[in-house]
């Protein structure tokens, strides 16, 4: 028996939604490296950071694949990955506190987006 996974009007097999994933991160490495550098910083610091916002993006979809698989754990590793990759982004703390919420674990929750909040930009 096939699983069927519905977002929204779209209903795809957790196996086709895996591959749909691994296409979007395929294309936004491609896009990433057809990109021209255009900022006035030098080349160690531009392609470290881009670098770091790829890694960044792709744990984001994968991540986010992974909560539409169920596969929670797996995706807490993922966000858990995206705070080791950069810290002072609140991206990874947000995801942990979804994923925390997700499992029903509201005062981990409330800690992770407590902490993202506190990263965030105003």
């Amino acid at each position: 028996m096939v699983a069927f996974v519905s977002y929204g009007r779209f209903v795809t097999t957790p196996r086709l939604l895996s591959a749909l994933m691994n296409a979007i991160i395929k294309t936004l490495w491609i896009l990433h490296k057809a990109q021209p550098i255009t900022a006035k910083t030098p080349q160690s610091q531009r392609s470290a950071d881009s670098t770091q916002e790829i890694g960044l993006k792709i744990l984001d979809l994968r991540v986010e694949a992974r909560i539409r698989l169920g596969k929670y754990d797996d995706a807490l590793e993922d966000a858990q990955a995206m705070v080791q990759l950069n810290s002072i982004n609140a991206r990874g703390h947000l995801c942990c506190g979804r994923l925390f919420r997700l499992q029903h674990s509201y005062q981990k929750a409330q800690d992770w987006y407590t902490k993202g909040l506190d990263i965030a930009p105003p």
